[in-house]
This record gives C-alpha cells, sequence and structure tokens, in this order.
C-alpha cells in the first residue's frame, strides 16, 4: 500500500498568496547586497506576479483580454482533418 497524501485545504486565496508571497522575498532580497542571492530571490518575485497576474486573466470572464490576446481562429490558420493547426498557404 502506497502512502497516503496529505490534503490540506487552504483558507486564503492563490491570489492571496501570491501576493504575500511576492512581498516576502521582496523584504528578503532588500536586505541582501548586491549578488547572485539577491538576483535568485528577485527572480522569485517576477515569477510570482507574473503568476499573479496569469491568475487574474484566467478569473476574468470568459473572452475578456486572453481572448484578444489568443483569439480562437488566427486569419490563415484552418483546422486539418488529422487535428493539427496549418497555416493557408497563399498564392
Amino acid at each position: 500500500m502506497g502512502l497516503k497524501r496529505r490534503r490540506i485545504k487552504q483558507t486564503t486565496s492563490l491570489e492571496d498568496r501570491l501576493a504575500q508571497f511576492a512581498e516576502h522575498m521582496r523584504k528578503r532580497a532588500h536586505a541582501k547586497p548586491i549578488g547572485a542571492e539577491k538576483n535568485e530571490l528577485l527572480k522569485k518575485v517576477r515569477n510570482a506576479e507574473q503568476a499573479l497576474d496569469i491568475e487574474r486573466q484566467l478569473r476574468q470572464p470568459h473572452g475578456s483580454s486572453l481572448g484578444r490576446m489568443y483569439p480562437s481562429e488566427p486569419e490563415g490558420f484552418r483546422s486539418d482533418p488529422g487535428g493539427l493547426l496549418a497555416f493557408k498557404l497563399k498564392q
């Protein structure tokens, strides 16, 4: 029999946890002298902020900003019978 997975119910939203993590890493980074360790902490801040932006975009109603970034059928695309997308060759 395998190990039993511990399940934890989150009490705060992912958005709140990401914001808290980014702020904590930012404070740690500002306390460090210029160098590799500070750069790694700042990289974690940027990654958390990017994840926060993605989380916010995904929570928006369907057809909002993501619809503009990734249109469902870009011009020049067509559906292949095999299920793959390909460019139409313009002659």
